[in-house]
């Protein structure tokens, strides 16, 4: 078994040259015997270790032969997936997952893993929108919303707002029905887990994921809130709420939803099962 020290040295060698200029160009390795990648270090201008958080969402060495597009970022292409990470301030050798975007057909999705499964959704925006601001408020939407809000009380919330606002972030049952394409569904309630839950954090950029923000009585409230194809009548389909109140969460619950809801409802595609 070579020492890490040995086989850094060999790589440096087989890759004279390649780190002169900074990372942009070059690609990363994947070093099984380290469990780790190499990777050109743009301030040192010289290969050295490189690791990626959570990587058993992913799965070890999937990156092999992905591109620095400047000197911090990198991508990788996998099927319909295109990965990239990012270089963690202050950490010399970690990287994070920035965001994962998947191309099926003709449509472009926001996408996720969790312990090597895809899940797909819209892409997460940068803005944040107030609610009394959305324009194409469904008739159904103040009323759904009030719940988080707490106008009756003589200290509502303050400041509440949709966050991340994408193309796709939200949609009422009608669009969220044939939003997922072939291969995907959307999920009954029984398949939010507890255990997915545990790695299912609010408002995580690798997330795609745009929650209702709330402040009130003192505390900070984030909310996600995605379809099920669960229903309870001809007008309203049950959906699965997760949220955090400041640190504490994630907690969850199941909340009945109008079908014409818009905003505030999420879609979160999971893979058919038959598929895995």
């Amino acid at each position: 078994m070579y020492s890490t020290d040995t086989i850094l040295y060999v790589h440096r060698v087989e890759h004279e040259g390649e780190c002169d200029n900074g990372s942009k160009g070059t690609r990363i390795y994947w070093k099984e015997p380290l469990e780790s990648y190499i990777a050109c270090d743009a301030g040192k201008r010289e290969w050295d270790l490189m690791g990626v958080t959570r990587d058993e969402y992913y799965g070890k060495g999937v990156f092999d032969g992905g591109v620095f597009v400047d000197d911090s970022t990198v991508e990788k292409r996998i099927g319909d997936f295109v990965f990239a990470f990012q270089k963690i301030k202050g950490y010399a050798y970690r990287y994070d997952m920035d965001h994962v975007t998947a191309t099926v057909g003709e449509k472009e999705y926001g996408a996720l893993f969790r312990n090597q499964q895809p899940y797909l959704s819209g892409k997460r925006g940068e803005n944040p929108v107030a609610i009394d601001g959305f324009s194409g408020k469904s008739a159904s939407f103040d009323g759904f919303v009030a719940r988080y809000t707490h106008p009756e009380s003589p200290y509502p919330a303050f400041g509440a707002q949709l966050t991340h606002v994408g193309e796709d972030s939200y949609m009422d049952w009608n669009k969220a029905e044939g939003f997922c394409p072939a291969g995907y569904h959307v999920p009954d309630t029984s398949e939010w887990s507890a255990d997915f839950l545990k790695i299912f954090p609010v408002d995580a950029r690798d997330n795609q994921d745009s929650p209702l923000k709330v402040r009130y009585n003192g505390t900070t409230y984030l909310y996600d809130i995605y379809w099920t194809s669960a229903t309870k009548d001809s007008e309203t389909h049950y959906c699965y709420e997760i949220r955090y109140e400041d640190n504490n969460g994630p907690l969850s619950r199941v909340i009945e939803c109008p079908d014409d809801l818009y905003p505030g409802v999420q879609t979160l595609c999971f893979k058919d099962r038959g598929d895995e």
